[in-house]
This record gives C-alpha cells, structure tokens and sequence, in this order.
C-alpha cells in the first residue's frame, strides 16, 4: 500500500553562452495516498544541477532553480445547484503507471514522450481516472477540445475520467487543482503567470477553457482561483511542500483552481498545461521557433520505488530507470 510510480526527464536547451545549455528537469509521481504531483525545473546553468545518489527525483533539489513550479490534481467533487453532493480525493486512489498505455502515446519519431497512471477506488467500481502527462523535444501540435502549441518547456497533463456514477443526471462533476510558485498573479481565464523576482525568469499553469465529452467539444465552466495554505494543501505530499520552501521560503505559494463540467458528463477529458518560460499561444497557433525550442537530447526515467537498474536506449540519451521500495515521502 506504500508503493508510489513516477517517471522524470530532464531536456538539454540551446547554449545560452558558449560551452553553457539551460535546462529543463521535470518528474511526475502518483500513488496510494498522495494526491498526483507533476512539477518543472528551469536550470540557466548546469552548475545549479545536483543529483542525489537513488535518483529520486520525489525529493530532488530545486533550490538552484531559475523556475520552478508544481501542480497536483485533488478532488473531484460531484454538485447539484452550488451544493456537494459526494467527493472523491484523489489520493484515495490506488494509481499504477500504465506502460502499454505510455508506449502507445509516445511518439519517439516526433519527439513525444507520455507517462501514463491508471487510478482504481480501493472498493470495486466502473470509475477510472487516467492522468497522461506528455512533454515534447520541439515545437507541435496537440489535437484535443483545444489546439495547443506542446514546447519543450512545458507539461500537459491530460485527465481522463469515466463511469463516474451520478445520484442524479442533472448533477455536474467538479475538478479542484492546486498549483505551487512563487509570488503569483492570476486572470480571470484561469491562469497562474510567476515571475522569480531574482532570475527574472517566468513559469506558468494554465487552464483549458473547453474539454472533450463523450467525443464532443464542450465549453467549461471556470468557477475560481483562491490562495491556500502550502503547507495545508500539499500535507500529503510533504516533499513537494519541502521543494517549495526550500527554492521560494517565505515567497512560497498554493494556489486552488477549480473548474465545473456539463451536467452528467461521462467519459471527460481535459487537458490544463504547465511551464516555465513564456506561456505557449492559443489558435491562431504560431510557427515554432527552432531557436528558442532547439534540444539536443531528451532524458527520461521511469520510477517505481528505489533499486536503479539502467538501459542506454537510444542515441540522443534516452535513459529508463526504474526503482522499488517504500517512498522516501511516506
């Protein structure tokens, strides 16, 4: 019941100065009793980069980060007129990384690579929630309620969820997100820009404004943005709350952004976007920019615990790890 799946790369960006990249870090985690985590690191110089010995990338160390920023999915609450009518935490779930799915999603010709968690109530039922975060080492196009310009910079994390069971039709569901910065502002089309006072470098959460239902492209309905407690809103994932303080201290912040669905929609998906860097534009989508997007290898690992056991895979650094054991967060 202990056990956790995760998955982490890092990208190698364009030579900011002679013999000198930046770099982006970034890990995804879920498991039985911890809410599912994804978060980014913006690297200027690759002097800032420590790695601890068991590559656990749950607790690595972002204190040198130009940018950082986290996010994590919460609840899903179902509501009828403003009223809640049952919720599931999704940290009451048992969440298993799914490879099949994975290798079906990643496209390593394109440049795309999905992590993939299937989560099951303990007690049988038809839920499923599947959370598929994909990164990218250039520019594209993701086809979803949405086009949305993928960058090397950025992380989707797409949320799948079916056979939601109603009390009734007209009942809707409600997804909750918490978002972890630094000092933030926010629009009211649901986004979260962070600027690090000290590198001048940004990162960014942003909410979709529509999602795919039972096939068809529906609007969604924004219902707020409050600020919250970090060490109240990350207290089941203690490490992301140490990863927070440690880079940011007193400027750390928790933000809670929720979002409501038509009434008695099945089979949802959605596909909020986080980065850092400049937030990627909405339709009419730009051309690429080769030069700023530019990588020169993609690194990846796959987590399951702590044993590391590795696999040289491909010519531009494709690494897979993988690890077993109790998390070091429990």
């Amino acid at each position: 019941l202990n056990t956790w799946s995760g998955a982490w790369w890092r990208s190698l960006g364009h030579f900011n100065q002679p013999f000198e990249r930046d770099w982006i870090w970034g890990s995804v985690y879920a498991g039985l009793g911890h809410y599912p985590v994804s978060w980014l690191g913006f690297f200027n110089t690759e002097a800032n980069i420590t790695v601890n010995d068991s590559y656990d990338f749950s607790t690595f160390d972002v204190t040198k980060t130009a940018a950082f920023i986290v996010s994590s999915y919460l609840t899903i609450t179902e509501m009828r007129n403003g009223t809640v009518v049952k919720i599931l935490s999704l940290k009451s779930m048992r969440w298993d990384y799914s490879k099949q799915e994975s290798n079906e999603l990643t496209n390593k010709q394109l440049g795309i690579y999905a992590f993939v968690f299937e989560g099951k109530t303990i007690l049988p039922s038809s839920l499923t929630v599947q959370i598929q975060y994909i990164v990218t080492e250039s520019g594209g196009v993701l086809n979803l309620a949405e086009d949305v310009l993928i960058v090397p910079k950025a992380l989707e994390s797409i949320i799948i969820i079916d056979g939601w069971n109603y009390e009734q039709p007209e009942n809707y569901l409600r997804l909750e997100m918490a978002v972890g910065c630094s000092y933030a502002s926010w629009n009211l089309d649901g986004e979260i820009v962070s600027t690090n006072s000290t590198t001048n470098q940004t990162s960014f959460f942003r909410l979709a404004k529509q999602a795919v239902i039972s096939g068809k492209i529906l609007p969604i309905k924004f219902v707020d943005i409050s600020k919250g407690d970090v060490s109240l809103v990350f207290s089941s994932n203690p490490n992301v709350k140490m990863q927070l303080t440690s880079r940011y201290e007193t400027a750390a912040e928790a933000w809670l952004l929720r979002v409501d669905f038509p009434q008695g929609a099945t089979n949802i998906v959605y596909d909020p976007t986080m980065g850092v860097g400049p937030s990627p534009f909405e339709s009419p989508m730009p051309t690429p920019d080769p030069s700023r997007d530019s990588q020169l290898g993609l690194i990846i690992g796959l987590t399951i615990g702590f044993l590391v056991l590795s696999t040289i895979i491909s010519s531009i650094l494709i690494w897979f790890f993988k690890f077993r054991g109790k998390p070091a967060y429990d």
